[in-house]
C-alpha cells in the first residue's frame, strides 16, 4: 500500500495562521493553486478519504473526485476552545500562557488541545489499521493528522502547506 497525503486547500486570509481544529471552515477559492491542484489531478487512487470537515469536502471536490469515503477519526486534533481560531500571537498573550510549554511538544500539546494526546494518536492509528492492503490511497486532512500519520509510520513531516502532497511508499 502506498499512501498520498494532502492538506486541504487554504481557507480565508482572516484564518490563515491560526488554530483551527474542528471549526467547520470552508476553503477560500480565492487562494486555490492550480499548479498544487495539477500535480495531485494527475494520479490514480484505489481509494479517497477525506475528513468529515468541510474544508477536506470541499478540497476533493474541487479537485475533480465524485467518490470518497468520509472519516472522523481524520478531523484536525480538537483545540480548547479559548485557543481555537487564535493565532500563535494571541496565545501568546493568554493569563494562561507560560513559555515553559514550548518546551516540548507534550506540554504545547496539553495547554492548546482539547483532545489529549494519546486519544489523537490513538484515532489516527485506528484509521490506518484499517485501510485496505495493495491499494493506493488518497486521503484529504490536516496539518495535525498529517504529522501523525508520519509520525506512526516512521516519517518526520514537518511545516505542510495547504495542498500539499506527501507520499509515503510501501506502507
Amino acid at each position: 500500500m502506498s499512501l498520498t497525503l494532502i492538506r486541504h486547500a487554504s481557507l480565508g486570509k482572516k484564518y490563515q495562521k491560526r488554530y483551527i481544529g474542528w471549526s467547520d471552515i470552508d476553503i477560500d477559492l480565492n487562494f486555490w493553486d492550480q499548479t498544487k491542484a495539477n500535480e495531485i489531478k494527475r494520479l490514480s487512487f484505489d481509494s479517497v478519504y477525506s475528513s468529515t470537515l468541510v474544508r477536506a469536502i470541499n478540497t476533493l471536490k474541487e479537485l475533480g473526485f465524485k467518490e470518497f469515503i468520509l472519516d472522523d477519526r481524520l478531523k484536525e486534533v480538537a483545540f480548547k476552545d479559548h485557543i481555537e481560531g487564535k493565532s500563535f500571537d494571541e496565545i501568546s498573550k493568554l493569563d494562561t500562557f507560560d513559555s515553559k510549554f514550548l518546551n516540548s511538544m507534550d506540554s504545547w500539546h496539553r495547554f492548546i488541545c482539547k483532545e489529549d494526546k494519546n486519544s489523537f494518536y490513538s484515532r489516527v492509528e485506528s484509521f490506518l489499521s484499517e485501510l485496505p492492503k495493495e491499494k493506493e490511497i488518497l486521503i484529504c486532512t490536516h496539518a495535525g493528522v498529517i504529522r501523525v500519520v508520519g509520525e506512526i509510520l516512521g516519517h518526520k513531516i514537518d511545516n505542510i502547506d495547504y495542498l500539499e502532497m506527501v507520499k509515503i511508499w510501501d506502507i
